[in-house]
């Protein structure tokens, strides 16, 4: 059985890709300046995060009775992502250390760091700080995502309503502060790794999964207790040191939870949801979209006459950007993407004939 299929969830992660659009665009246009609008673009990748648990905890619902439950789990969760990320791998490999030409290939093997494509190509490279973001731009999101797959089949069988979710996403705030005391010494303190950290990242799948539970589950089961505990998360907001997200998920959770009750017609159309089918395959190609643009316009030697033509000059390399990206991952998303899915299918079937055939 399939799981429900509700239209905000492609519009959510459209807003999410155009969100974290603005932070990547941002840094070519204001490079002295900081606008705080902008630099939360990177909120996207929690929303990204928050709208995944959600989606898989929907998923794990409608087929948590089938056989080999876990194997194809895993088995739809490597080929959505892996085919389209190794492509991309190949593409950086290129791009950053061996040039893009091939009779200089084997001249610059030397460059290509081994053990960060290893790791990168395996997932595993948000596991360590030189690794974690430093072959494909962005691939700690991606490490980060792979490494809740590996633990939504065991928080599935033991969270099984709101009060379960709250007391797990409780757990999960107090091992990303324990953990940021950690990350503060300085062999953990490099590559991005305190912020981007698994740790650091995880209560904000745990949002994902508090909200299935308040759209399936609502409020019935609370105690006096969950809500006690809840104020004390709030609390502790105050006065620890609570991930940099923190105060804007709540945001997210609530903006998730009313969307299933009512979608207004400026979050939920067809262009959010045609740029959230895409948006896997955007984020991982406007890396090299923002590389290709500025090398050909190079920003560093334009000068803008005033305030407003620097912001106009923003608005349309971001539009650029943007339409440039989902045009390259149309094709990405229906010849890679799609196919990868389908042999994932292809590989589940197998099993399911494999088991009816040894009755």
């Amino acid at each position: 059985m399939e799981s429900p299929k509700y239209a905000f969830i492609d519009s959510l992660r459209g807003i999410a890709i155009m969100l974290i659009l603005l932070v990547h665009t941002e840094q070519y246009f204001f490079e002295n300046k900081i606008y705080t609008f902008l630099e939360n673009g990177q909120l996207g990748v929690q929303l990204f995060y928050l709208v995944s648990a959600f989606t898989l905890m929907l998923s794990c619902k409608s087929r948590e009775t089938e056989k080999f439950f876990i194997e194809k789990f895993f088995i739809r969760r490597f080929f959505r992502i892996a085919p389209l990320y190794y492509l991309v791998t190949i593409y950086y490999a290129f791009e950053r250390y061996l040039g893009f030409d091939l009779t200089k290939v084997s001249d610059n093997l030397h460059q290509l760091p081994l053990i960060k494509l290893i790791t990168g190509l395996l997932f595993v490279n948000g596991l360590y700080p030189t690794t974690i973001n430093s072959f494909v731009p962005g691939g700690w999101s991606i490490a980060t995502e792979m490494i809740f797959y590996l633990t939504l089949p065991f928080l599935f069988k033991r969270v099984r309503n709101i009060r379960h979710s709250v007391y797990l996403f409780a757990i999960a705030l107090l091992l990303s502060v324990l953990f940021s005391y950690i990350t503060k010494l300085s062999f953990f303190n490099r590559g991005g790794f305190p912020m981007f950290n698994f740790l650091n990242q995880f209560p904000m799948f745990c949002l994902g999964i508090l909200a299935y539970f308040i759209v399936y589950d609502g409020f019935s089961n609370f105690r006096n207790t969950e809500y006690l505990l809840i104020a004390l998360l709030f609390l502790g907001g105050c006065y620890l040191p609570l991930p940099y997200y923190f105060p804007y998920s709540l945001f997210f959770v609530f903006l998730l939870v009313g969307l299933t009750k009512s979608a207004p017609l400026f979050i939920v159309n067809r262009f959010t949801k045609l740029i959230g089918n895409l948006s896997f395959s955007i984020y991982l190609i406007h890396f090299a979209v923002l590389y290709w643009v500025n090398t050909v316009l190079d920003f560093k030697y334009i000068v803008f006459s005033n305030e407003f033509v620097h912001w106009l000059f923003y608005i349309l390399f971001y539009i650029g950007v943007l339409a440039i990206s989902s045009t390259i991952s149309f094709f990405s998303y229906n010849l890679i993407e799609k196919s990868g899915k389908t042999f994932g299918k292809k590989i589940i079937n197998s099993l399911d004939i494999l088991v009816t055939n040894r009755k």
